[in-house]
């Protein structure tokens, strides 16, 4: 990856370059496991009121 800004310092740029792509991962996983989270309780609300609905 290349930062093409001349207002980082090298050691930030290097910082950067190795832990971006970790910290970048680790937000993916997070939102796609809230997204997950937010569809099972869906699914389950859906479920519930369906199961008890007066035919």
């Amino acid at each position: 990856m290349q930062i093409e800004s001349t207002n980082v310092s090298p050691a930030l740029r290097e910082t950067l370059e190795r832990y971006l792509p970790y910290v970048a991962a680790i937000a993916i996983a997070w939102l796609l496991a809230r997204g997950l989270k937010k569809s099972i309780w869906s699914a389950i609300g859906l479920y519930w009121a369906w199961r008890f609905m007066p035919w």
